[in-house]
């Protein structure tokens, strides 16, 4: 399938629809959800279904606009779904017993907007409530259609997101940021690396692909950080920008179209020296792979994590 068609399907897997109508309120007397995870509290705000909610973590509860109903019998509590962090095993012992009693355990940690998909897809199902999970992957693609048009540009400039300096890291091909810059009409640097959210590399690894734009999405850098940073990969482009991927996949456009607008405008501008040469740098997402030839400096540095 070619990189266009990919994110045709990416908008269509999320259910692209402009003016489609609202499903109606859930019904809270149905099945119960015990959420570990403000993250999946999160998406069950987005879902409309936080009142199905009955027992979460301090930090969930502090974003639910009332407290959960305690159950006078917490023994009888039998959760049709548990949300819960990617290292639940440390939660507190005493909601083992609860989490055994789940029907459904799922841990909330969306890399990418598949891995959203799946979540939203998941949740409606243990709940029952399908349409719910519709509606909300419909709000994520409508948000994100628009700036998918991009997607179908010819000329693509090679751009890395570099999400952390000590090791430095890039988002990999499984990625917020790599789905957000193939739709932007970019080509992600690691876009073949699709397994990997997160790459180990060096400078000499990043300066042999030569990219057009290096994003730099580290927060609490020191300006010196920076500067150093961006000598080491000189001549490369090096911009600092800021990018959340919460709002994006929890379908929030007021606090998600800021970040989509700034990084459009990168893009836009990388794509004006990538017309210079008519083309994506042949080591753009290719450096990565054992099976790459000696002369790759790429892989000699790079690992996924």
């Amino acid at each position: 399938m070619t990189r266009r068609g990919s994110i045709l399907v990416l908008l269509l897997g999320l259910g692209f629809c402009l003016g489609c109508p609202d499903v109606e309120e859930p019904n809270r007397e149905s099945a119960r959800v015990l959420s570990l995870s403000p993250r999946g509290t999160r998406a069950l705000l987005a879902m409309k279904l936080e009142g199905r909610i009955i027992v979460a973590d301090p930090e969930s509860r502090a974003l639910l606009p009332a407290p959960p109903a305690s159950p006078s019998d917490p023994d009888s509590i039998r959760p049709a779904l548990a949300l819960v962090p990617p290292l639940f095993e440390r939660l507190a012992p005493e909601l083992d017993a609860l989490l055994a009693r789940a029907a459904h355990v799922v841990v909330v940690d969306p890399h990418d907007l598949d891995d959203a998909r799946a979540l939203y897809d998941e949740i409606g199902e243990a709940l029952d409530e399908p349409a719910r999970a519709a509606a909300t992957q419909r709000r994520i693609a409508d948000l994100l259609g628009p700036i998918g048009a991009a997607s179908a540009e010819r000329v693509r400039p090679c751009v890395v997101a570099i999400t952390a300096l000590e090791p430095l890291t890039l988002a990999g091909g499984h990625s917020f940021e790599s789905n957000v810059l193939e739709l932007l009409g970019a080509e992600s640097a690691t876009h073949d690396l699709l397994e990997a959210h997160r790459i180990e590399s060096d400078r000499d690894g990043l300066r042999s692909l030569a990219p057009d734009l290096v994003l730099v999405t580290a927060e609490g850098l020191s300006p010196d950080a920076l500067r150093s940073l961006a000598s080491d990969l000189a001549p490369l482009e090096v911009v600092p920008t800021f990018f959340d991927p919460e709002p994006i996949w929890l379908g929030d456009r007021a606090a998600a179209e800021p970040e989509l607008e700034e990084w459009a405008r990168l893009v836009e501008r990388a794509r004006g020296r990538a017309r210079e040469r008519d083309g994506v740098p042949a080591n753009c997402g290719r450096a990565w792979g054992t099976e790459a030839s000696s002369g790759d400096q790429g892989q000699q540095a790079s690992r996924s994590v």
